[in-house]
């Protein structure tokens, strides 16, 4: 009995801390979410490597996580990549499905890719645990307010205490 009332708090505290977590992820996606408006993301990116850099994208209400490899081009969204006369580019990748974008194009001597994500995809993951604390906790309070008797059982009552 007592390691099962270890276990679970055990297990409650790491609900706890999953939560929290969550919820911070949860607000860090919002923030970057109402950042994607306001920057120019053919200036504005972030280097982690030595040929691939992030950047966010807003279209319309959908804003997105950018990640490419070739800051003169930017993130590609559908620009012209060829010329007339020019050698064409091996294409791979696939349109906006989902919330997913990629493409990869490579010629022979130069590669340039971009892939994609919509941030609903964070905004609606990390949203979950949050989402079922709050209602775990006003499925708590409900259960913890007092019901109301009927009115028989209160009549009852007085007249007993008459006596």
């Amino acid at each position: 009995v007592i390691l099962g009332v270890l276990w679970e708090e055990k297990m409650r505290s790491l609900y706890v801390i999953a939560v929290t977590a969550s919820t911070l992820m949860l607000a860090l996606t919002i923030v970057l979410y109402l950042v994607a408006f306001r920057i120019d993301h053919r200036k504005t990116f972030v280097q982690l490597g030595p040929a691939t850099y992030v950047t966010l994208l807003a279209h319309g209400l959908d804003c997105r996580i950018a990640v490419f490899n070739d800051p003169a081009a930017g993130p590609y969204q559908g620009s012209i990549i060829s010329i007339v006369g020019g050698k064409e580019p091996k294409t791979t990748g696939f349109g906006d499905t989902w919330g997913i974008y990629y493409r990869n194009f490579q010629w022979p001597d130069r590669e340039m890719s971009t892939l994609t994500v919509s941030l609903l995809y964070g905004v609606v993951g990390f949203g979950m645990l949050p989402a079922s604390r709050l209602i775990l906790r006003s499925l708590a309070k409900t259960k913890k307010r007092p019901q109301n008797k009927p009115l028989d059982a209160k009549l009852s009552i007085n007249r007993s205490d008459l006596r």
